[in-house]
């Protein structure tokens, strides 16, 4: 078995981004068969098989935002009602209230939290292969692992990166220098870098293989005129320098375009309703959220690596166009069809726990005009509970017969003299 760049050996993480690396993998094979080696549409044409994959989850997700419309107010009610309630008794109620009116619409508080716990993996192990690409590409990890092994190039080569001001190139070589590492050095080398190689390797026997090789990986690695090993940041500074300003203006609509579809998602994200005025906590967090993380992508955008850029793009895209399918395939849904959905499955599910469906029918139609009438009769009930329990325990305490001249005998005598009294005094003080 031929020896490759390094894989993600992180817990979970590691297993998915081998399963995603076989995709990837294949993927680049394809285009490589029909004479179109790039890296960079491999990454586009692997985003969107994986956010395809992911629709369901998304569908599930902007189901839950379109409930989350409908329950808020009721919520809402509730909150309002235990507002100046801070006892733990009070506290209980208004969990079992809320989710109360969670499962009349068949959904959970967490809904939308699953879905998200569910993808992050998944986006951890994507950066992973995308970090990692001679890892997880065989045909490029291969051409870069021949290189490596070449007599004498690993002793030059280390001690080229090392004179590099590259923290990150230096820290993997030094710490573990074995072959792989040596391959994904090699990889994420950026034009200047190469071109630094390259000046360095004249006179070596190397030399001939090494420009192969840099021509290699210049041509899978091209995007646009731009290397994905590169970050726009660099590739705009050394632009700036060369006064390329078509090359500036290509750098710079890697952030851009981030920014913009980052904002557009969110901008087609069904927002709840609320009443002018009013506005939760989580509302006015989200709110902050939609403004900063554009921006936040923007960043990132322009200080990592294309390759990263490309996916995060890309990714945004795809979900661009699932929204607005999404979108439209929501409202022609009548919300009352959905809750009649979740209300059977919930019925169904209750069935099997051996809770009738009478019962699950019967919560369902709870709605926050009744909580308070519903809390105060069973409050009544638990009272006339705890009165029934006391008269039979007075009941049957009388009838046991306890020995003359005991402590529990005078007791009893006692409390036979309370209750004629009594008698006496409900019937106008006449002896029976």
């Amino acid at each position: 078995m031929r020896i490759v760049g390094t894989k993600s050996s992180t817990f979970i993480i590691g297993w998915i981004a081998f399963v995603l690396g076989i995709l990837m993998d294949g993927i680049f094979y394809g285009i490589n068969a029909i004479g179109l080696p790039y890296v960079g549409l491999a990454i586009i044409l692997f985003t969107i098989v994986i956010y395809l994959a992911m629709t369901p989850l998304q569908v599930k997700m902007q189901r839950f935002s379109k409930m989350t419309a409908v329950i808020q107010p009721e919520v809402e009610a509730i909150q309002a009602k235990y507002k100046n309630k801070k006892d733990p008794d009070s506290q209980q109620k208004q969990m079992d209230e809320t989710q109360a009116v969670y499962r009349k619409y068949g959904v959970s508080p967490t809904g939308s939290c699953v879905q998200l716990f569910i993808q992050m993996p998944v986006l951890f192990a994507l950066y992973e292969v995308l970090n990692r690409i001679p890892g997880y590409i065989t045909l490029i990890g291969n051409q870069l692992t021949d290189m490596v092994n070449t007599s004498g190039f690993s002793s030059f080569f280390n001690t080229f990166v090392t004179g590099l001001n590259n923290s990150t190139l230096n820290q993997t070589m030094t710490s573990s220098p074995q072959t792989a590492n040596y391959v994904d050095t090699l990889y994420k080398l950026n034009s200047k870098e190469w071109a630094s190689l390259l000046q360095a390797a004249q006179g070596q026997d190397f030399l001939s293989k090494l420009q192969g090789t840099h021509a290699y990986v210049t041509k899978v690695t091209d995007f646009l005129s731009l290397n994905i090993s590169d970050s726009p940041m660099a590739i705009f500074t050394q632009a700036w320098s060369d006064k390329a300003f078509l090359l500036m203006l290509v750098a710079i609509l890697f952030p851009i375009l981030a920014w913009l579809s980052q904002w557009m998602n969110y901008k087609l994200m069904p927002q709840p309703e609320q009443k002018q005025g009013q506005q939760s906590a989580m509302q006015n967090s989200m709110k902050s959220m939609n403004t900063i993380m554009p921006v936040i992508s923007a960043v990132f955008c322009f200080t990592l690596p294309v390759g990263l850029g490309i996916y995060w793009v890309a990714g945004a895209v795809v979900r661009m166009i699932q929204q607005l399918v999404i979108n439209k395939s929501l409202d022609k849904e009548n919300i009352e069809d959905i809750v009649a959905k979740n209300e059977e499955k919930v019925a169904k599910k209750a069935e099997k726990k051996g809770v009738s469906r009478q019962a699950i029918s019967r919560n369902a139609r709870i709605n926050t005009r009744s909580i308070d009438t519903e809390a105060n009769q069973k409050a009544l009930d638990k009272k006339a509970e705890l009165a029934e329990r006391l008269k039979k325990a007075d009941e049957a305490s009388a009838n046991i017969k306890a020995a003359e001249g005991s402590l529990a005998s005078k007791a009893n005598m006692v409390a036979q003299y309370d209750e004629r009294n009594a008698g006496q005094k409900r019937s106008g003080g006449k002896k029976k």
